[in-house]
């Protein structure tokens, strides 16, 4: 399961998400990039979301133990580096 909580140009915010799956030992195939809205608000009962657009496919592979790239629907690879806490 991969999720994506962002915002989009209007400033409105998304989540995106997608349940992927591996495609060899360093990287995860393509799956679709789902925009998920209208679920449960904070306080109020639940509401499972929708998904209401795809944005294309999005990709991942990965470097090292802590390091990688995502490729979004568009064909632009984003770093990525995992976050120690």
């Amino acid at each position: 399961f991969v999720a994506n909580f962002g915002y989009v140009s209007t400033g409105a915010s998304t989540w995106f998400a997608s349940t992927m799956n591996l495609q060899s030992a360093n990287s995860i195939a393509p799956a679709s990039m789902d925009l998920y809205a209208n679920g449960q608000s904070i306080g109020s009962a639940y509401r499972s979301p929708a998904v209401i657009a795809t944005a294309g496919n999005w990709s991942f592979r990965f470097t090292s133990a802590t390091t990688g790239e995502m490729t979004l629907p568009n064909g632009r690879v984003v770093a990525l580096t995992r976050f120690t806490f």
